[in-house]
């Protein structure tokens, strides 16, 4: 495995955290297929899924005061190194985001699609050397 993924890996990995529930314990709908990404991202979004087989969880909502532009987190499941930061922007059912470890310097690039069940797409570093698929679901809320 190239350096530079496992380095981002073990940095995306944090102690097991509580997961994230839309408002009040709704449940949040998932959009048709081919239809805006918008309502999905009215509320908080907790995903989980697989990056490259990595089992791990990705939580996303709306920056303040923005209409399709993003911000959020990613960690590995059950790894013990820490989160990776991420901002980017949908438009309708395709989503574009960077990640950063330190909130400042970018290091890898996010390329996904939603089919109204699942967010999949390609991760790939920065300088586009190394890709990898991921294939995420969103967990129901808690009720």
């Amino acid at each position: 495995m190239p350096a530079l993924f496992s380095v981002l890996m073990l940095a995306a990995a944090c102690l097991a955290a509580p997961i994230a529930t839309a408002a009040a314990g709704q449940p949040i709908p998932p959009p048709k297929a081919g239809a805006s990404l918008a309502p999905l991202f009215a509320r908080p979004v907790v995903l989980r899924g697989a990056l490259n087989g990595v089992q791990i969880q990705m939580e996303l909502h709306l920056k303040p005061g923005e209409t399709e532009a993003l911000e959020g987190r990613y960690f590995a499941i059950g790894q013990n190194s820490g989160e990776v930061l991420l901002a980017g922007e949908f438009e309708e059912d395709a989503l574009s985001m960077e990640e950063s470890v330190n909130g400042k310097d970018v290091s890898g690039l996010w390329d996904g699609a939603y089919d109204g069940v699942t967010l999949s797409g390609n991760w790939s570093s920065v300088d586009g050397s190394v890709s990898r698929n991921f294939s995420l679901k969103i967990v129901p809320a808690q009720q």
